[in-house]
């Protein structure tokens, strides 16, 4: 299993104001060996008339984690 991490979580790839704070909680690879994390994060959006958050767990590419520093990474 592993020690819970810190992580950012950009599923767009872009990694500038779209990065969503979360914690990778496991490894594994998938059917084509390919790295991917079981991370837990919150996502930010626009309702329209200010912004509100959800929290969404699923297995994410490797690609679209960042361990976490300070701030959320840029590009």
């Amino acid at each position: 299993m592993g020690i819970p991490t810190h992580v950012w979580v950009d599923v767009t790839g872009k990694w500038g104001d779209s990065a969503s704070p979360g914690v990778l909680l496991m490894w594994q690879k998938d059917s084509e060996n390919k790295w991917e994390a079981w991370v837990m994060y919150a996502v930010t959006y626009s309702t329209g008339s200010g912004l509100t958050s959800y929290v969404t767990q699923s297995w994410v590419d490797a690609a679209h984690i960042r361990k976490a520093d300070i701030s959320p990474p840029l590009s």
